[in-house]
C-alpha cells in the first residue's frame, strides 16, 4: 500500500466515522505495510509518518483538521456564517 492509498483510506474512514484517531492509522499502517509510513516520536510513541501527513493533507485540503487534545483527525466545522444586519 502507497502512501496515497493510505490517504484516500483515511480520507474515507474520516468521511464515513466523522473522526480517525492516530492509534487506528497507525494499528492500519503496521498491518498494511509493516511501518513503512510510521516513526518513533521523540516522546517514544508511535507516529504518523511526515509523508503521509503531507498526502493526506494535500487529499483531505480543509474538510478535515486534526484534534491535537484527542490526537485525531475530523471533519472541519464549516465557519459560522456572519450575521446579517
Amino acid at each position: 500500500m502507497r502512501d496515497r492509498e493510505l490517504a484516500e483510506w483515511m480520507l474515507e474512514e474520516v468521511n464515513r466515522d466523522g473522526v480517525l484517531t492516530q492509534d487506528r492509522v497507525i494499528r492500519e499502517i503496521l498491518e498494511t505495510t509493516g511501518g513503512e509510513f510510521a516513526c518513533i516520536n521523540r516522546g517514544g510513541n508511535w507516529a504518523v509518518s511526515r509523508v503521509l501527513r503531507e498526502a493526506f493533507r494535500k487529499l483531505a485540503g480543509d474538510s478535515v483538521t486534526w484534534d491535537e487534545a484527542h490526537r485525531c483527525w475530523r471533519k472541519a466545522v464549516p465557519p459560522a456564517e456572519e450575521p446579517r444586519s
